[in-house]
């Protein structure tokens, strides 16, 4: 049973998260303009349950890998928590929308692009101090071995280049078969933003090798269980993410088949660094 301390702990991280997102934006709109979105504006009452609801699944993954995860107790855990949801969900989710600014293909600075690192920034601060609140608030019960195993350098490296390439292969794959209309659809496009959308998740597939080793250290479960249990543990941190354009008025039925399609090369990523990790 969940307990009352629990709730209210959690509780905290989303009153955090819908408090500190738009403080630290709207500062950071004083410096750079915001009225060029390539997002465009967010439904704020759909907005709200959307970040409740990502700050529940946080709490339950931090509670899950936090005695495994090679830092100090304390708020070094939280921090290297936060560091890692950002590199390998947040920063290449949000890098990758300056793909979507129609007629500025191979432009990096326009004022769009712009507004949209201004974003990237503000989500950086934003969960830097989320990751450091988990770790104070949800404290390790012991310090873990900071080294992983010899294999997750290769792992790591393996996972960069498999995972883009996979997402783009599995996309352009069942995509075009698809009878839906999205105007957001990451198919039939441009080559700049196949390379700037699906290059970036590079830092998705470099990162879920180290999340893998993370979670080996749970148990001794049979390889195929481990496998699951990772893709499970990173899906929600990652699927939340992948459906929040909705927030912004982008079709929900493309960001759901997104979303799921996507699962397919996390799946094959962890597949990979545990064929490793065995070698």
């Amino acid at each position: 049973m969940i307990g009352f301390k629990a709730v209210s702990k959690t509780a905290v991280v989303a009153v955090l998260m819908i408090t500190l997102t738009p403080l630290v934006h709207s500062v950071l709109g004083l410096l750079i303009s915001q009225e060029v979105s390539i997002a465009g504006e967010p439904n704020i009452p759909l907005l709200l349950p959307f970040v409740c609801v990502q700050a529940v699944l946080m709490v339950v993954v931090f509670e899950l890998a936090k005695d495994h995860l090679p830092a100090r107790t304390g708020w070094s855990k939280g921090l290297l928590f936060g560091s890692f949801f950002l590199l390998a969900v947040q920063v290449p989710s949000v890098f990758g929308i300056i793909a979507f600014e129609p007629g500025h293909d191979w432009e990096w600075f326009t004022p769009a692009k712009v507004a949209n690192y201004s974003t990237l920034l503000g989500d950086t601060l934003v969960f830097l101090a989320v990751g450091t609140a988990l770790g104070l608030l949800f404290p390790s019960r012991s310090e873990a071995p900071t080294g992983l195993s010899k294999e997750l350098a290769p792992a790591m490296i393996a996972g960069a280049v498999a995972f883009p390439l996979g997402l783009f292969g599995i996309m352009h794959l069942v995509f075009p078969v698809l009878p839906l209309a999205d105007p957001n659809t990451p198919v039939g496009r441009s080559l700049w933003f196949d390379l700037v959308f699906y290059g970036v998740f590079f830092l998705t597939g470099l990162c879920l090798p180290w999340l893998h080793g993370v979670l080996r250290r749970i148990d001794g479960a049979a390889p195929l269980r481990r496998v699951l249990r990772s893709t499970a543990v990173f899906g929600l941190l990652w699927l939340p993410v992948q459906n929040f354009m909705v927030v912004f008025g982008w079709e929900p039925g493309g960001a759901l088949i997104f979303s799921a399609l996507s699962m397919v090369p996390v799946f094959l990523v962890f597949a990979l660094s545990e064929r490793l990790a065995r070698e």
